[in-house]
């Protein structure tokens, strides 16, 4: 499936998420009714830690599709091409 921008603003968005995980556990830790031992807090942190890892290299990953870089980027064809860098360009992409 080909991404498109729309699918970048919902990856950049759910990164957002994690500022309300982050809340969630710091009324749990701050004001919950059994206190969190040492190794659930470390459990916790390093768990949101892990997902705002993996939403952010998502979000990476879409971007590189929507812009086409890194490995998403055509394969060079030919110098003589219209926009002379051995990429063809589809028309309908050009945004004036």
């Amino acid at each position: 499936m080909t991404k498109n921008r729309f699918d970048l603003e919902q990856d950049l968005l759910r990164i957002q998420d994690i500022c309300q995980d982050i809340d969630l556990f710091l009324e749990q830790y701050l004001d919950g009714p059994k206190a969190l031992t040492e190794d659930e807090v470390a459990n916790l942190v390093y768990g949101i830690r892990s997902v705002l890892q993996l939403r952010s290299e998502k979000a990476w990953d879409t971007f590189c599709q929507v812009f086409k870089v890194d490995e998403y980027k055509p394969e060079p064809i030919d110098s003589s091409y219209p926009d002379g860098d051995g990429y063809w360009q589809d028309p309908k992409e050009h945004v004036a």
